[in-house]
């Protein structure tokens, strides 16, 4: 119950999609212990998984992409492939999350600039241009080429050197987002941002 409580804070009125979210139940997780690596659950050793999920994370360079799982414990947030941790995402190093306010899917995690754990290099943030065909979102960097659809803009703060931001899609944004929120113990850190 404190979930829907905290989830209702974020996203009522402000994110398409969070009334028809209201009859689908909030999982424990998503991903059973099954469907994780075993290399990976060692790679974690003594932390215990509080919440995964399936997710599509988007390359910096040409945002191509890929199929991953999300996996959050208590002090931090993974990207996983397969047998390999891609980023870790220490929660103090966590410097909020961004979704569009439309229902797409879209999650993105932002770090702190000065964060070292993470494998991903420096390079300048530019605004993300989401395009809505049928149920998929696809994501290109501006400037995008003139297309038949006219696509809604995501404009996500500009920093110069977000070391690390995380660019996902998930079929369960209301719940990745309230259990982050939960985790970090800052439900004002996600927020929602107006797409057009």
């Amino acid at each position: 119950m404190q979930q829907r409580v905290v989830t209702s804070d974020i996203f009522k009125g402000k994110k398409d999609g969070y009334e028809d979210s209201l009859n689908q139940p909030f999982a424990s997780s998503r991903l059973g212990e099954g469907n994780i690596n075993p290399k990976v659950l060692q790679l974690l050793g003594s932390e215990k998984i509080q919440y995964g999920v399936p997710v599509i994370k988007y390359d910096r360079k040409g945002f191509k992409a890929r199929q991953r799982q999300l996996l959050l414990t208590s002090s931090a947030a993974y990207v996983v492939e397969l047998s390999k941790i891609k980023q870790k995402i220490e929660y103090s190093a966590l410097r909020g999350v961004s979704t569009s306010s439309l229902s797409d899917g879209i999650l993105v995690i932002h770090v702190s600039p000065g964060d070292k754990q993470h494998k991903v290099p420096v390079c300048g943030f530019q605004p993300l241009l989401v395009r809505k065909q049928s149920a998929m979102a696809e994501i290109k960097s501006e400037p995008a080429r003139t297309s038949i659809f006219k696509p809604p803009i995501l404009n996500l703060p500009y920093h110069p050197s977000p070391q690390g931001d995380a660019i996902l899609q998930c079929e369960h944004v209301f719940e990745v987002a309230t259990k982050l929120a939960m985790l970090i113990k800052k439900e004002h850190a996600v927020r929602v941002v107006q797409g057009r």
